[in-house]
């Protein structure tokens, strides 16, 4: 059933989500404030083009997650408006996608256009073009470069109000910027600055944008600019105008860094304590500069000589990792200052200085008395503080207590209570270091030797200004004449430039401190014909920063370059006619491109040339595994710029984006100096150590990152420990069990949550001193993350398939989506319905893993998450207008599911949750309707709604709502081992009928399309993976005939009635016991529409006088138009039936499957050593995290002479065990009945040392209803584990040392997926294997022909998992068989229940597997793989085709039967066809008394040759006179056959 804490109706997901209403932003001196809310807000840095798109979303998500409010961006000039008048906007470039992206998560925007941006950006982003422009002077008042600025500026705008970027739009954009930091360089501008920067703010604000503009580091900026700071303190920063709020828009979070230079960084404590201190002084908006750094790719990083690098020692570093305990102390530093948002910003502020260097700042709410402290201690030591009443604090040095309600201390900068993560680089897990094989190539240089450019000039260029930026490299080139006294020369060279490479004088030099000039002197051999001299002058960025930065030469710009003897200048070259050409031949060439039709200059030999300068080398390497990030280590090279699959990477990071995960790909150096490549390798950055120094009354927080786990606790100390990560000690008192404490909490978890307390850790001594946690972990390689973004639905691709044709049912799927605007009204009977689609949401194992949670009752952690969730939710549907206020097609929403069914479990604190939950729905404001359903205490204004076979004397708990039946059961789930259950038609028409009789305005059937349950979604327990449900569309989508055509005629009879059942009167009058006429009457215009049901098991004769005599079949409703009409009739099916076949197509041959198989490798498990340990049994759900099927449970038993004949006991909860005993298998055992536990006992052969017991248990699903039932224990969660001998326990293994492994090896190295690297592990030998446990078997096929739905039938395996081409099917199970027995024909009359109707008796519960044709490839092979766990033959496995080949009808005279064939399929044949009164049904259909002679003949002109075809079911048609007072029926088999491509072309 639909067991869910949240069912909408709709499509939740998270892909790109439309703009969201307008937004106004204002502001004042206390507050930034947006729609009315008065807000303080977190700003996170981040450049787009110093990541990747595929990081974005990663990115934007933990910037959300660390508590900020906003990102903030500069726009780039130079990159995009490279070339004048051509933009670009693509890749990571693409602004919009990035800005959508941030709103998707929840974030607004800080537009910094500049476009002047600095950033260590090259050149401060201006285009080269901009400089090279006659007359254009940079950043001051001329009308060149004010003009490109303007046309800029304009551009970017157009581009964000096009997409609808700006609030006032439904964007993300608050805020604007216009200029940048102008103010600390403007005095050398003079009045030429001034103007400038009045000339900014006016054309700034003619842009019309409707946020605010601000001017960073402008004091004089102009109204209504507002002017803010940037630094490392902003605390004692004012505004120039009283009405500005205070805001900092770049706070640096660290610093970048110098080649050469070591590491800049910023401790979090200081961060913190700058970031308190702006707060406690009246700041509203605070910006982290940077919050991700990232990576200057390409040629981009200015300076000069700022590294590729630029992480900036920010929150996120530059690979995407969370930096911390930075990350994590400003997160919670964000949640303690949004405590008191509402008073910072709304109430009085009183300052009062405690002593030297020590304030109180209080916050007072004037209404409420509530208020809100900052305590600041700025000296270098710490102090203690009395506040009298308010209490006493000691305030370590350098810190910010904040205190909620000015006595409780909620957080101080100074102590930091989140985790510490120490990174490594270094090979994944799964990789073998190798050592790479290069080619290489020299850069040609024969021309430039020669002196040979590309254009010529009698000077020395600046450098930018000959190669416009597209080179860090320029050759100057010139002859010099032969002078017999010159024989001691020396080549003397004053650059500009930051390297320099001369040949004749054979050298090369680079800058030396931080002037980036340098005097080059080498000696040169001149001889006496012509000389050539070639310099190479190189670049490491362009200067972004000063006073006419711009104007600085670069290059050897105007010299001099000089011939020196004996000291004096014996000629000047700087006058010379000089060649130059720019770049390298090699970077024209695209050397760096794998597909460059020049790749063939790489040579490969055997004698790699090292320490050779102007050298380009290549090699291949395949992507590391895992999903972290990927560095290369170029230790053994110069200088010089690496390139992987012909992207840039910089003058190291190698985004994965960048990498082909299932090819080679290819690494590319230019070394400029000289290097060797040999230990040049490609690594992962992983989070290996995690460490917790956490003070009492906090909660510490640990998680790895990357897929891994928490494996080992190193050390753990709650007391008063000593030392920092790495080198932690206990100090004089612990709590004995700290270690196993932490280790029950976390170990075999990625992330986990320990409450630092006397309580938790049971220390009950030193209750003055105050305590720490001192925590060391390590993270371990562990790959069992499942990839749910890929399985996410997209809201607004599948709503676009809806429908608003009203019907009066809400079915699963409709073609068409609803685009016009509705409002609604809820009278006692409704106006319209709609078809849309729904999604029931279930719990996430984490939910369950959180510790203090309590699902589905009046817990504030769970209701905290549940709410966050549905906020969610209803935020995306709304950002993407998907509600029909907004005209989108959610009319109705429900919160919650059948609680009512199981409240009384609850108590108080149930019936308290459930106000709350409708509390909770209604704040959401989402303008249509919720509903509670199997809920008869739901809160007004909940719709209680009725679940159910039956819902027809259902009375809502409100006389003014709808009477609604949300679930309209149309049959039933499948069990393993199970018969399959089905629903008649009639029965299930029946049903609806009697409801809508009854005053019922709202049905929806569960299932219209049940599905399959792919990968590991069936639940239950021991449901089975498919979920068809014998619903309407079946599982694989084709049309369940008779019941879809049955309920489509149903529905069509109750429209016509629609506007009088929802308008009229009513009346019932009971006919006779069981029979009851219910009349609708539309008092205007006298129309009626009647029911005439029949409750009982035999049929009925009716006199209705005037409006007529009718026979009403037993369990059935007739439904009379005007009633004296007889329209429809429950038990009377007028619609074709529907017989499939699983079979081969027409077109292909039946093929026996190659296979190749390869063992689970089971060594490390059978010798006991797991991924993490524990002194108990661990509840399976809890260990794994839901993450597989499967759980190893290791333990060492010693060896006992007097055990010899003994027998291992396991209590388990899980669904099947495999028990290995010293290595052996001994037995596996799986669950009998329906408590979902069983006792496993097997004799086990003890040794005399030690021995190994290894259990694998393995669940069949989780439980998914019921009270309490998230508490149900899984696997073998607290045992007892008992070795028996003689009937007696001789040792109970409980709470022995476990070793845990979660799942299987296979699994985590994919050997599911055709392109994993570990596909060849399979064995292809002529001795396959069979009913061998625990083996994977893997083979290739050609998908079937046709159209028609594919199934993969796996006859003779045991139990496991099954995938194709990567996609999971789901588990399979055949050798569950059905019992035998109870499969005779079910009579439709009567009280269904899920048991009554059975069918596919002393048969695999389920043999055949959907294979959605969407996972297959036509026109190649595809790849099936099995893992087999219990022992199976694959020998019998086929790829076959789901079929319609016989379609029959059976029809009442008076209506029209359709016979329909299906996946482009014709009626061939006509088997059978009477008209009269024939018997039997369809496979057996028999001529009755009497029929139509030409009854055959007139069908098969009517259908034979057609898909589809329809037949009025008359005496007319079928030219029958006789027998006239007769009740006549049509009764057809016909033949579906598909034409063949042969027959096809013939």
């Amino acid at each position: 059933m639909l067991c869910s804490w949240i069912k909408i109706f709709l499509i939740a997901s998270l892909a790109l989500i439309c703009p969201s209403s307008a937004s106004t932003v204002e502001y004042d001196s206390r507050a930034i404030i947006i729609d009315g809310q008065r807000k303080i807000l977190f700003v996170a840095a981040i450049h787009y083009p110093r990541s990747t798109p595929a990081m974005w979303p990663d990115l934007m998500k933990k910037i959300k997650d660390g508590g900020n409010d906003a990102i903030e961006t500069y726009i780039f000039w130079d990159r995009h408006e490279k070339i004048r008048r051509q933009y670009d906007f693509s890749g990571n470039l693409d602004i919009i996608n990035f800005f959508k992206l941030a709103q998707q998560a929840g974030l607004y925007v800080i537009l910094r256009i500049g476009p002047y941006v600095c950033a260590e950006w090259t050149y401060g982003a201006f285009p080269m073009w901009l400089h090279n422009t006659p007359g254009v002077e940079l950043r001051t008042d001329n009308e060149g470069y004010k003009n490109e600025m303007q046309i800029f500026t304009t551009k970017i705008v157009d581009l964000c109000k096009q997409a609808k970027m700006f609030a006032p739009q439904g964007g993300p954009i608050i805020m604007a910027q216009i200029e940048n930091e102008y103010g600390n360089i403007m005095g050398g501008y003079g009045e030429a600055g001034k103007k400038y920067i009045q000339w900014c703010a006016q054309m700034a604000v003619a842009q019309n944008i409707g946020v605010p503009w601000f001017m960073c580091q402008q004091g004089d900026a102009p109204q209504p600019m507002i002017n803010t700071c940037n630094g490392f303190y902003c605390d004692k920063f004012k505004p120039n105008n009283p009405k500005s709020p205070k805001m900092w828009t770049e706070n640096w979070t660290g610093w970048f860094k110098l080649w050469g230079q070591r590491d800049p960084y910023r401790p979090a404590e200081d961060l913190a304590y700058a970031v308190a201190r702006f707060i406690q002084s009246g700041g509203v908006f605070n910006s982290y500069y940077m919050y991700h750094g990232g990576t200057n790719f390409g040629r981009t990083a200015g300076g000069p000589y700022i590294t590729t690098s630029y992480d900036y020692d920010a929150p996120i570093d530059e690979y995407g990792n969370l930096n911390q305990p930075k990350w994590g102390h400003l997160k919670q530093l964000h949640a303690a200052i949004k405590l008191g948002e509402k008073i910072l910003t709304n109430g009085t502020v009183t300052n009062k200085n405690i002593q030297g260097g020590v304030d109180l700042t209080t916050y007072q709410d004037q209404e409420t008395g509530l208020r809100f402290c900052f305590l600041s201690n700025t000296n270098m030591d710490e102090v203690s503080i009395d506040l009298k009443e308010d209490g006493q604090y000691d305030v370590p040095a350098w810190s910010v207590s904040i205190l909620q309600n000015c006595n409780k201390e909620i957080y101080n900068t100074a102590k930091v209570n989140t985790q510490t993560t120490i990174k490594v680089q270094k090979y994944h897990e799964d990789d073998k270091p190798v050592q790479l094989s290069w080619t290489w190539a020299p850069e040609p240089m024969k021309n430039t030797l020669l002196g040979k450019g590309r254009f010529r000039a009698a000077q020395l260029l600046d450098q930018k200004e000959a190669t416009s930026d597209f080179s860090d490299y320029l050759w100057y080139m010139t002859s010099v004449p032969g002078n017999e006294s010159w024989a001691n020369a020396i080549l003397r060279v004053s650059s500009r430039g930051h390297a320099l490479h001369a040949y004749e004088a054979n050298g090369q030099q680079s800058v030396k401190g931080d002037d980036y000039s340098f005097l080059f002197e080498k000696p040169v051999a001149l001889n006496n014909a012509n000389n050539t001299i070639s310099l190479l002058s190189a670049t490491v960025g362009l200067a972004n920063y000063g006073q006419f930065y711009d104007k600085q030469p670069v290059g050897i710009s105007g010299g001099p370059i000089e011939i020196v003897v004996g000291g004096k200048t014996v000629m000047d070259l700087s006058e010379n006619m000089w060649s130059y050409t720019i770049g390298l031949v090699g970077e024209v060439k695209n050397y760096y491109d794998p597909n460059s039709k020049h790749a063939k200059k790489f040579a490969n030999n055997n004698n790699l040339p090292t320490g050779r300068p102007m050298t380009w080398y290549k090699t291949t390497f395949k992507a590391p595994s895992g999903i972290e990030p990927v560095v290369v280590d170029l230790t053994g090279m110069g200088k010089g710029h690496a390139w992987v699959n012909g992207q840039s990477l910089g003058r190291y990071h190698v985004p994965r984006s960048f990498l082909n995960n299932n090819a080679d790909n290819t690494l590319v150096l230019f070394e400029e100096v000289g290097g060797n490549p040999s230990n040049v390798s490609v690594q992962i950055v992983s989070v290996e150590t995690v460490c917790g120094n956490a003070y009492q009354g906090s909660t510490l927080e640990l998680a790895c990152s990357g897929g891994r786990t928490i494996s080992d606790v190193k050390f753990a100390s709650y007391g008063d420990p000593q030392g920092a990560c790495g080198a932690f000690e206990q100090g004089s008192f612990q709590a004995t069990h700290s270690v196993a404490i932490v280790e029950r909490a976390c170990v075999g978890k990625e992330s986990c949550t320990i409450i630092v307390s006397d309580d938790t850790f049971g220390l009950k001594k030193f209750k003055t001193f105050s305590k720490r946690l001192e925590v060391q972990a390590t993270c371990s390689g562990w790959n069992m993350i499942p990839t749910l973004l890929s399985s996410m639905v997209n809201v607004k691709s599948f709503l676009l398939v809806q429908s608003t044709i009203p019907v009066a049912l809400l079915s699963m799927t409709s073609p068409e989506i609803w685009t016009s605007s509705s409002s609604f009204s809820l009278p006692n009977k409704l106006d319209s319905m709609s078809s849309f689609g729904s999604v029931h949401i279930g719990f996430p194992m984490w939910l369950h893993n959180t510790p203090g949670v309590e699902l589905r009752t009046d817990n504030e952690i769970y209701k905290n998450e549940m709410q966050i969730f549905t906020t969610k939710i209803v935020e995306l549907c709304k950002q993407a207008k998907l509600f029909a206020p907004q005209g989108g097609p959610i009319i109705m929403a429900q919160i919650e599911n059948e609680y009512g069914n199981i409240m009384g479990g609850y108590g108080e604190a149930g019936k308290k949750y459930i106000q709350w939950c409708a509390q909770m729905a209604v704040a959401q404001n989402i303008g249509v309707p919720w509903f509670m359903c199997q809920q008869g205490d739901a809160p007004q204004p909940m719709i209680n709604t009725c679940n159910g076979f039956y819902c027809d004397q259902f009375k809502p708990n409100n006389p003014k709502s709808p009477k609604m039946w949300t679930e309209n059961w149309t049959g039933w789930f499948k069990l393993w081992g199970q018969r399959d259950p089905y629903r008649p038609a009639e029965d299930l028409a029946f049903a609806v009928a009697r409801f809508i009789q009854n005053g019922g305005v709202f049905n929806s059937y569960y299932m219209y399309h049940g599905g399959t349950n792919f990968g590991r979604t069936a639940g239950g327990p021991y449901i089975t993976t498919s979920y068809d449900y014998d619903a309407p569309i079946d599982e694989y989508g084709n049309l369940n005939q008779p019941k879809w055509g049955h309920l489509k005629q149903l529905h069509a009879a109750v429209k016509l009635g629609e506007k009088i059942l929802t308008n009229g009167t009513v009346t019932n009058k009971n006919i006779q016991g069981g029979v009851d006429l219910t009349t609708y009457r539309n008092p205007d215009t006298g129309l009626r529409f009647c029911f005439l049901s029949n409750g009982n098991m035999d049929e009925v004769s009716v006199d209705l006088k005037e409006d007529g005599q009718y026979d009403v079949p037993a369990w059935s409703v007739s439904i009379l138009q005007n009633c004296n009409k007889e329209i429809y009739n429950t038990a009377k099916v007028n619609t074709q039936t529907t017989i499939k076949v699983q079979k081969y197509h027409e077109d292909d041959t039946p093929v026996q499957l190659s296979w190749t198989w390869a063992p689970e490798p089971m060594k490390n498990t059978l010798l006991g050593k797991g991924r993490f340990r524990a002194a108990q049994l661990l509840d399976q759900k809890e260990a794994t995290s839901d993450f597989s099927d499967y759980l190893w449970y290791m333990a060492s038993v010693p060896g006992n002479a007097s055990w010899a004949n003994a027998t291992l006991r396991v209590s388990s909860r899980g669904h099947l065990i495999g028990s290995q005993f010293s290595k052996e298998a001994n037995g596996q055992q799986s669950v009998k009945g329906d408590d979902y536990s069983f006792l496993f006992e097997k004799p086990i052969a003890l040794n005399n040392a030690n021995n190994v017991i290894s259990l694998l248990s393995a669940t069949v699903g989780l439980a998914n209803y019921g009270a309490f039932y998230d508490k149900q224990p899984v696997g073998i969660s607290g045992g007892p584990i008992e070795i028996v001998v003689g009937g007696k326990t001789v040792m109970d293994l409980t709470e022995n040392m476990w070793s845990y492994t979660i799942g299987l090896t296979g699994e985590v190295k994919k050997y599911y997926d055709p392109n994993s690297k570990h596909a060849k592990k399979f064995a292809n030998n002529n001795n396959l294997p069979t009913g061998r446990p625990m083996t994977w078997y893997k083979t290739t096929f050609k998908a079937p022909s046709g159209i028609e739905p594919v199934v993969v039938d796996l006859i003779g395996m045991g139990k496991g998992h099954a995938w194709v081409n990567g996609h999971s099917l789901g588990r399979y199970w055949p050798t569950q068989v059905a019992p035998s027995d109870s499969c005779a024909v079910c009579d439709y009359r009567g009280a269904y229940n899920g048991g009554k109707c059975k069918a596919n008796c002393g048969n695999p519960t389920q043999r055949w597997y959907h294979v959605p044709r969407s996972f297959l490839n036509n026109n190649g092979d595809n790849t099936l793989v099995l893992f087999e766990e219990v022992g199976g033959n694959p020998s019998n496995v086929s790829f076959q085709i789901v079929s319609v080949e016989t379609v029959c009808g059976n029809a009442y005279q008076g209506s029209t039967l359709e016979l329909s064939c299906s996946g482009g399929r014709t009626i061939s044949d006509v088997k059978f066809a009477s008209y009269g009164d024939p018997q039997g049904a369809c496979g057996s259909f028999k001529q009755g008394s009497f029929q139509a002679t030409r009854s055959v003949a007139i069908v098969e002109r009517a259908c034979v040759g057609k898909d589809t075809c329809s037949i009025i079911v008359s005496d007319e048609t079928f030219g029958l006179k006789k027998f006239k007072t007769f009740s006549k029926r049509l009764a057809v088999q016909a033949t579906c056959t598909g034409v063949s491509a042969n027959e096809e072309e013939a």
